[in-house]
């Protein structure tokens, strides 16, 4: 299967708007837009089950045995010094970022149960020291933006390790 790769990380707030940016409009759509308080201060990294293996093009591929262990979706979940929740995950169309309407009355796991309906689970948390500036920085330095989704090479967990454990190192920027 064949899957179209839309060369963006569409962004979305509770309140309803959307954007649709390139890799080389995020830093100045994002500073532009956000200030010093949206200081990341902490993260989370979850794990959901994914219930469709036609959807990865991964049905009669991939044995019983590995589908409960390696078969799920990986996303970051992010707060800011405003309060604010963020959730940052890769699909196969798009890098998504999502930030609640709501500061202060949100926390990470409730902000994951409601971006992402079912189960899930935390696979580990992290105290912050970076602005959201510096984060899409990374987004754009590594080029996540320009790299297709591949269910076996590149897909969301790899996006979702590499996020949360840049997020994990000491800086400040």
């Amino acid at each position: 299967m064949i899957e179209k790769w839309e060369y963006v990380l569409k962004f979305k707030t509770e309140l309803g708007n959307h954007h649709e940016l390139r890799n080389n409009q995020i830093v100045k759509f994002f500073s532009s837009e956000y200030n010093d308080s949206a200081h990341i201060i902490n993260a989370a990294i979850y794990k959901s089950p994914l219930h469709c293996l036609s959807d990865l093009g991964l049905t009669g591929i991939v044995p019983q045995s590995a589908q409960k262990s390696h078969l799920h979706h990986q996303f970051v979940i992010f707060q800011t010094r405003d309060g604010h929740s963020w959730c940052l995950e890769k699909d196969r169309d798009a890098i998504h970022l999502s930030r609640s309407g709501e500061p202060h009355h949100t926390s990470l796991k409730d902000f994951a149960e409601r971006s992402h309906e079912g189960t899930f689970e935390e696979m580990g948390r992290c105290e912050v020291d970076l602005s959201l500036h510096g984060l899409v920085q990374q987004i754009k330095e590594g080029n996540f933006v320009n790299t297709r989704y591949n269910a076996l090479l590149d897909n969301c967990q790899h996006f979702a390790k590499s996020i949360f454990n840049s997020l994990q190192k000491p800086r400040q920027l």
